[in-house]
């Protein structure tokens, strides 16, 4: 049976960095190997609530 594969707040935030730098999700899904679909949702919660969703929000906005 097949782990399921959990990813650290800091990698979900390089990969939503990815996508404010203009990479699309076609591009980081198939340059890290993950679901396009998790990138959305990952996004979709990001948008939602950011402070309690993935980490601090200015995790992402200082690395611009």
């Amino acid at each position: 049976m097949m782990q399921k594969k959990t990813f650290s707040k800091e990698f979900k935030l390089e990969i939503l960095q990815e996508l404010v730098s203009g990479k699309t999700t076609t591009q980081i899904s198939l340059e890290q190997g993950i679901k396009k679909s998790l990138i959305w949702t990952w996004k979709r919660e990001y948008n939602k609530n950011p402070e309690h969703a993935l980490g601090a929000m200015d995790v992402l906005l200082k690395s611009k």
